[in-house]
């Protein structure tokens, strides 16, 4: 589709995503993707408006194919529950959210800020200054809020008692890591997307933010993880395994990012990762064509320390959307190792279907490039029946310790759970 382009200098990025943060409020689709940071390839990209949609939960990925052969933007979600049509699985547990396994919109905008410029690219029929001017002069209306108390699902005792049983499949061989999650759960609120994630956003800054809405559903994510991403020939990943709550004091926090750099235990679980996500992408590299160009690298994000492997491959420039995420999805990361049987055992422990936690969300740019997060350290809220949930999770292997997963699993609950006070 021809799209007009029109580029804007002298626009302050900041205060412009404090508008589009509310701005997004005014339709059915749209979805700010913000890195907290100026360094990134893009500052943030923003969406909204719906051309065209492509929801599906049958023969997903090769409806998708056809859909991207329009060769425009896309933007949207792969739930987790994708992973029964890629495998040849089936989950039984509770649906708390109704969504598809897949869901993509072609939008009318796209607004890219990148390296002090932005750009918008809109429908021929729009007028790009125009609906700049709509941004800076809305005026979002007050929103009933009413927080109906959190409730987690399983309690400590069951969480500590599944624990051990999962390392009981660990000594037997069944698997050797296994990413075990479990949720906080509303039936009764009311909130309001924007606040919740202008607050999320201010506490964490994670450089794979989003706010994504989806008709009813919302998205209110401060994930600092990349499932995968495409830049011409080259697909990389980079799963994070190890995790330390930052501290105040200077001297206290190097102490911290010290001791888990050197962390056995953590660095092991990174390490299985980095060996699942490895045979992952073999599946789609030219041959010989795949390396681990960091590994267990510690990033310090504003509220924790995170140990993260990149792991890349170059592709054939015709490898088609639906091989390459055929091929990695779910992450490793998200599942465990050996991964199918890590997926059976995962709809085993837990109770409730994890939907569009666990999955993925981002884009597909006109030239086939595209750029995906994993969904954690998010909030999911379905305005129509005012139902929101929040799951948290950890890798379990032989050495782990079921009362400090526990307590990692609350330390990543923390920052969702005061955006919501």
């Amino acid at each position: 589709m021809k799209r007009i382009i029109k580029n804007f200098s002298r626009v302050d990025f900041k205060s412009l995503k404090q508008k589009i943060i509310y701005h997004s409020r005014a339709f059915d689709h749209s979805i700010l993707l913000n890195s907290n940071s100026e360094s990134t390839e893009n500052e943030f990209i923003y969406a909204y408006g719906c051309i065209d949609l492509l929801s599906s939960s049958n023969q997903s990925l090769k409806k998708l194919d056809n859909f991207i052969n329009d060769k425009d933007w896309l933007f949207g979600f792969f739930s987790y529950d994708l992973k029964n049509e890629i495998e040849n699985l089936v989950s039984s547990n509770i649906t708390f959210h109704s969504i598809p396994n897949i869901s993509f919109f072609k939008p009318k905008v796209v607004v890219i800020a990148k390296n002090g410029l932005l750009t918008f690219e809109v429908c021929s029929d729009l007028d790009p200054e125009q609906e700049l001017n709509n941004i800076l002069n809305y005026r979002p209306n007050s929103v009933e809020k009413k927080i109906d108390n959190l409730v987690p699902r399983v309690s400590k005792k069951k969480y500590l008692q599944n624990v051990k049983a999962i390392q009981d499949h660990i000594k037997k061989g069944d698997v050797y890591e296994l990413n075990y999650c479990i949720d906080y759960y509303s039936e009764n609120s009311i909130i309001d997307p924007c606040d919740v994630y202008n607050r999320l956003n201010s506490i964490t800054e994670s450089p794979m933010s989003t706010l994504f809405k989806f008709k009813e559903i919302n998205i209110i994510s401060s994930s600092p993880e990349r499932y995968i991403s495409k830049r011409n020939n080259r697909v990389f990943s980079q799963p994070i395994k190890g995790t330390a709550r930052r501290n105040p004091n200077e001297l206290i926090d190097k102490q911290i990012r010290s001791l888990l750099t050197k962390n056995i235990k953590e660095k092991a679980e990174n390490h299985m990762i980095v060996d699942l996500v490895r045979n992952d992408l073999s599946r789609i590299s030219e041959k010989g064509k795949v390396k681990v160009t960091e590994l267990s690298k510690l990033y310090s994000f504003k509220n924790v320390h995170q140990l993260i492997s990149t792991i890349e491959c170059e592709i054939d420039k015709n490898t088609l959307v639906s091989k390459i995420i055929e091929s990695t999805f779910p992450m490793g990361s998200m599942t465990g190792a050996p991964k199918i049987k890590s997926m059976k055992l995962i709809d085993e422990f837990e109770n409730v279907s994890r939907g569009i936690y666990s999955g993925s969300v981002g884009y597909f740019m006109p030239n086939g490039d595209f750029d995906f997060n994993v969904v954690i350290r998010s909030i999911i809220y379905d305005s129509n029946d005012q139902k929101l949930n929040l799951n948290i999770g950890s890798a379990i292997t032989y050495n782990s310790k079921a009362e400090n997963e526990y307590d990692e699993c609350q330390l990543k609950a923390e920052a969702m759970i005061e955006a919501l006070k």
